[in-house]
């Protein structure tokens, strides 16, 4: 049984794998980069750190247009990490 929040607007629940197509698509939307947050603020960037091992986030990543960054050591904790990152389409001149 999965667990789930349903409300009057709104259903809460566990990924699953038919939801990257969606997330790829509101990626890649200009409106959901430029208010994200409300009130005028916007993103820059999103960025996800991975373990080089995890090949299943990694291809959620990259299915979500996340391209590798970098490679690199978390310095306290001395382990390799990938750091992927996207960034918002460009904007249409208004």
């Amino acid at each position: 049984m999965r667990n789930e929040v349903l409300t009057d607007r709104l259903l809460l629940r566990e990924w699953i794998d038919e939801d990257i197509d969606t997330l790829s698509r509101i990626f890649a939307s200009e409106e959901v980069w430029r208010y994200p947050l409300g009130r005028g603020l916007t993103i820059e960037e999103i960025v996800s750190v991975i373990e080089p091992d995890n090949a299943a986030s990694r291809r959620v990543a990259e299915k979500l247009g996340m391209r590798l960054d970098l490679a690199t050591v978390h310095p306290a904790l001395r382990v390799p990490l990938l750091i992927y990152r996207i960034f918002p389409p460009p904007r249409a001149n208004s």
